[in-house]
């Protein structure tokens, strides 16, 4: 296993044990597990994996988020752009949650 490295301070992380997230793509929804690493140095927590991937405070994928932006560019209704991109990825989506996500 590689060594994580802490991002704030430099010193080596601890692992901390394995936590689960639901992740949405545009398949649907996933639960992935991963290692959380803790620096005994300063205190902070990563998920290393959620770095790799990418992944946001959000429980959306990079690739989901450019998808549900594009419709909401395309769509000129934001009830009808998320409707629209639910029925095609099968990813629950409300209208509120598409304005959020263009204000983000």
């Amino acid at each position: 296993m590689n060594e994580v490295v802490c991002p704030e301070c430099g010193e080596k992380m601890k692992s901390s044990g394995r936590r689960s997230r639901k992740v949405l793509h545009a398949e649907g929804e996933v639960k992935i597990e991963r290692g959380y690493h803790r620096c005994p140095e300063c205190g902070r927590g990563i998920f290393p994996l959620d770095r790799r991937l990418h992944l946001t405070r959000r429980s959306w994928t990079p690739a989901t988020i450019l998808q549900a932006l594009r419709m909401s560019v395309e769509i000129p209704s934001y009830g009808r752009a998320a409707a629209q991109f639910s029925e095609l990825t099968h990813v629950g989506q409300s209208k509120s949650s598409l304005q959020e996500l263009v204000k983000f």
